[in-house]
């Protein structure tokens, strides 16, 4: 058991050096727009400014490992195997950060200070960084744009069916990507998960990719080490997929059937920009809700409309609370949405027409 415990403890050790050798940089661009005397909590101030993305890594790094740390003491009654600090204890305890207050360099700093040369350090340093995380957040909000802040219950029958004895690459794969269209804490952890532990390749890749591109903290893992077996090295696809494969799981009663949502969106695809703001509108609220080509992208693909497509939008208007009719001329001229607005009418369950945004305000005053 101790060799174990150590082993975990020396492996923490490096990552936690690699980890800090990445920040190495942004450290010293700080320290150079120091002013004349400065204390921890102005150092760490300007980091957060400055470098908010990579501060938000350090964030998650912290929390991941503090649950952990929680779950070995639940699970197996160890103790702080890796004892964390917070965000801020750990940054001012970085080996490069404490140097920075050592007295010799205090005293260096402050026998070479410049005002005039901090400043123009400082001005050139913000610019820099004002287009970094620009470039950094506008990747972010795209790789996020189709996502949904909110954890539909229904999640937690693919999260438990992931772990089925007998599932294969494939399913396993449906249920990622089924994830991927939800990004709360719940979901991150999952993928967290999946990083650490998953052994098949296409898969662990996957959750690694989709946590980096999401801008969440996520640790390379290496390859599992001993003989390689099929099930490591299977890949799969869901490329193949059409609105008839997703009517006959529908028909099937299978997880596709078990989804709810609150909100069916009857739109025209050419206001993508409306529909964005409205989910976005409405996870405010703890509400999911139904786009054809978010929720169910990966099947209803364009080229592939046909008979069962409007099958498939009959059976997500069933699992719908309500539907908002986003009224423009584009959506009075489409014949998807009169056949939307027809269907849902035999349901007999509410029908909201939304003019604009100040529209979806009145109509949906829900109490946070």
């Amino acid at each position: 058991m101790s060799g174990s415990f150590g082993k975990v403890k020396r492996k923490h050790f490096n990552e936690e050096i690699n980890f800090n050798k990445s920040l190495k940089h942004p450290i010293n661009q700080i320290a150079e727009i120091l002013p004349e005397t400065y204390t921890k909590n102005m150092f760490l101030s300007e980091f957060q400014r400055l470098f908010p993305y990579q501060w938000n890594i350090i964030v998650e790094r912290q929390q991941t490992y503090q649950e952990k740390d929680k779950h070995l003491y639940e699970v197996k009654k160890i103790k702080n195997r890796y004892n964390i600090k917070n965000a801020e204890e750990y940054f001012l305890t970085i080996p490069q950060v404490k140097q920075i207050f050592s007295g010799q360099r205090l005293k260096k700093h402050k026998e070479n200070y410049t005002a005039s040369k901090s400043e123009l350090k400082k001005i050139a340093l913000e610019k820099k960084r004002s287009i970094k995380n620009s470039v950094i957040e506008e990747r972010i909000r795209k790789a996020k744009r189709y996502t949904q802040e909110i954890d539909p219950e229904y999640l937690n029958i693919y999260l438990e069916a992931y772990h089925k004895t007998g599932i294969t690459t494939e399913e396993k794969l449906e249920i990622l990507v089924e994830l991927k269209k939800f990004d709360t804490e719940k979901i991150v952890r999952f993928f967290r998960k999946i990083n650490d532990s998953e052994r098949n390749d296409t898969i662990r890749n996957l959750a690694f990719k989709h946590l980096q591109n999401y801008g969440h903290y996520v640790k390379l893992r290496k390859k599992f080490k001993g003989k390689i077996k099929t099930y490591q090295t299977e890949t799969a696809s869901l490329s193949y997929k059409k609105p008839i494969d997703l009517y006959n799981d529908l028909v099937k009663k299978n997880v596709q059937l078990k989804k709810k949502y609150d909100i069916f969106i009857s739109h025209s695809i050419k206001n993508k920009e409306y529909v964005e703001r409205f989910i976005s509108f409405f996870n405010q609220y703890n509400k999911v809700c139904y786009c054809d080509w978010i929720m169910d992208q990966d099947y209803l693909k364009r080229e592939y409309t046909s008979e069962y497509t409007k099958q498939v939008l009959k059976f997500r208007m069933e699992q719908s609370k309500a539907l908002v009719f986003l009224k423009t001329q584009d959506s009075i001229d489409s014949e998807w949405v009169d056949f939307e607005l027809n269907y849902f009418e035999t349901l007999k369950k509410p029908i909201y027409i939304i003019e604009s945004y100040e529209d979806l305000i009145e109509a949906f005053s829900y109490k946070k």
